[in-house]
């Protein structure tokens, strides 16, 4: 990580979700690909499921996104006991999810190495086309009418109340190399403020696989969604998630 960058720890963490999509290019193993990866996996995935889910294509252009579409994908998924953490394979994609609780980046980038390395090895693909690094967080402001500008920087300054809020903002981050896509929603509740905030780092690459640049580039992504969190959120905002002293 970059000298200055700014890491923090929270007791009460809002993520919700954080996963890791690596898209390759064309593999050399069959529809046994799942099964194999299965074996190698069991003893910390054991539970299987096979699901359709949608997924984003995004059409990388010079300036930015020229356009993103949704598409269905066949996918079986490994699951650890508690279902706090997954692993998933489709067609030349693999991810890899951490759920509640999420523990901390250090022990979630082991898991997907080691997820990697294991696709690697059987489904020998030939490159990386593209990273993505995704963090899903739920703030909840335990009040019924907020001044939402006390909580969040990105919101506009307008005189009327807040109802509903969606802003999405296409961003280009601390490392410029990659694109971030942030979007910050209301969940409807009656008691209390309650939003997403979803932060996505996407990485272009379509290098040669090499375990050690992936991780780099992971930091990177890391990073970039970190500081983008801390620029959104103000100080009244950290409160509610209780900051502990990470070098304590």
């Amino acid at each position: 990580m970059d000298a200055e960058s700014v890491r923090r720890k929270y007791k009460k963490s809002p993520i919700i979700e954080a996963l890791c999509e690596i898209h390759f290019s064309e593999f050399q193993a069959d529809s046994t690909l799942p099964g194999l990866l299965y074996e190698r996996i069991r003893n910390k995935y054991p539970i299987k499921e096979q699901i359709s889910q949608n997924s984003f294509e995004i059409q990388f252009a010079q300036g930015g996104v020229s356009s993103q579409k949704i598409l269905q994908v066949p996918m079986i998924r490994f699951f650890n006991q508690e279902k706090s953490e997954l692993i998933q394979v489709a067609s030349n994609l693999l991810t890899v999810n951490r759920l509640i609780p999420y523990e901390d980046y250090e022990s979630f980038v082991i898991s997907i190495k080691n997820a990697i390395e294991n696709y690697v090895d059987i489904a020998k693909p030939k490159s990386v086309e593209r990273i993505g690094l995704r963090y899903i967080n739920h703030i909840f402001i335990p009040k019924a009418h907020i001044n939402l500008d006390e909580y969040f920087t990105y919101l506009p300054k307008i005189r009327e109340n807040y109802y509903n809020i969606q802003l999405s903002l296409e961003l280009k981050p601390f490392y410029d190399n990659h694109l971030v896509f942030m979007t910050i929603a209301s969940i409807p509740n009656k008691s209390q403020g309650a939003f997403l905030f979803d932060i996505y780092d996407n990485l272009k690459k379509n290098q040669e696989i090499d375990l050690e640049n992936i991780g780099q580039n992971l930091n990177e992504s890391h990073e970039n969604i970190e500081r983008i969190f801390e620029d959104v959120v103000t100080d009244k905002t950290r409160e509610l998630f209780e900051e502990e002293d990470v070098n304590g």
